[in-house]
């Protein structure tokens, strides 16, 4: 019984931390939090967020890999942000973080 319990609880805190370790990994590099936003906001090509932003464009791309392994943004029909993805926006957003 006691071990179903500690998996449980275990479940539920790696379930909360999940979001923060994003967040964190997100807005700790200023290329992929310019990604992030930019596919947030409806853009759906990293060549015209390169160009937005002057970005060196494999460092871009790099940072749009990242975030697809993260499980936050996928190549369906155009860059646009996971359901996960929305959601850690959607964290973002609540703290003032982005706007």
């Amino acid at each position: 019984m006691q071990k179903k319990y500690k998996k449980k609880k275990l479940k539920r805190i790696i379930n909360n931390n999940c979001g923060k370790m994003e967040e964190g990994f997100i807005i700790s590099d200023k290329v992929r939090m310019a990604v992030f936003l930019e596919i947030a906001s409806g853009e759906k090509s990293i060549t015209r967020i390169v160009k937005k932003h002057h970005l060196i464009e494999h460092v871009a791309k790099n940072a749009l890999e990242e975030l697809k392994k993260h499980g936050l943004i996928e190549d369906k029909e155009g860059l646009k942000l996971t359901n996960y993805g929305m959601k850690i926006y959607g964290k973002l957003k609540g703290k003032d973080i982005i706007k």
